[in-house]
């Protein structure tokens, strides 16, 4: 189905709203994952990216990547969450028990002992924090290339950014995270 979508945005057909879903969701959920949204808020940004592809579909101009246009969507979706967010300042009142998103088969990956969970957990929480000082879309960036491990011609082409602006994007980014953890070693967090 991703290709039948890309197929009619390449070709100059009509898209509409289930095709562009059922060929990009799983771009659109990384994507908005690799932008720093939290886990508990991630169905209500995926369903806000899509809320604004049904109203803007129309303006979509097929000579654009599909995978473009909606990466800029997300990234404007992700900055109204974000600033709804700061505004709510909701406090978690659970537990916090989900595996971390870089677990691979949840929570049997942590089958080490109770020091070794802790500390894993411990520098998942520091990277978090890290990656957090960035906006959202050097975040998206540094975690393409850094954990993701995609090339930066790879990112180019999903996000329909320059090639040199995204090896600007990634200089900047790491420079503002070794300021970042330089703050955070300094006031005992042992970055």
């Amino acid at each position: 189905m991703v290709m039948a979508a890309t197929a009619a945005a390449e070709s100059g057909d009509a898209l509409d709203v289930r095709a562009v879903y059922a060929g990009q969701r799983h771009f659109v959920w990384l994507t908005l994952q690799r932008m720093g949204v939290r886990r508990s808020d991630l169905e209500d940004v995926f369903q806000d990216v899509f809320m604004v592809v049904h109203r803007r579909l129309g303006s979509y101009r097929p000579d654009a990547k599909l995978s473009a246009w909606l990466y800029g969507i997300c990234l404007r979706c992700v900055a109204r969450h974000r600033r709804r967010a700061f505004r709510r300042r909701e406090r978690a009142d659970g537990l916090g028990l989900e595996a971390p998103s870089s677990a691979p088969g949840g929570w049997h990956a942590f089958a080490g002992a109770p020091d070794q969970r802790l500390d894993q957990s411990e520098q998942q929480a520091k990277l978090n924090r890290l990656l957090d000082t960035l906006d959202p879309e050097h975040r998206a960036i540094v975690v393409m290339y850094e954990i993701e491990e995609l090339s930066c011609a790879r990112i180019s082409e999903l996000t329909g950014v320059a090639l040199g602006t995204i090896h600007s994007r990634l200089h900047h980014a790491r420079r503002k995270l070794a300021q970042a953890a330089r703050r955070l070693a300094a006031a005992g967090g042992d970055a």
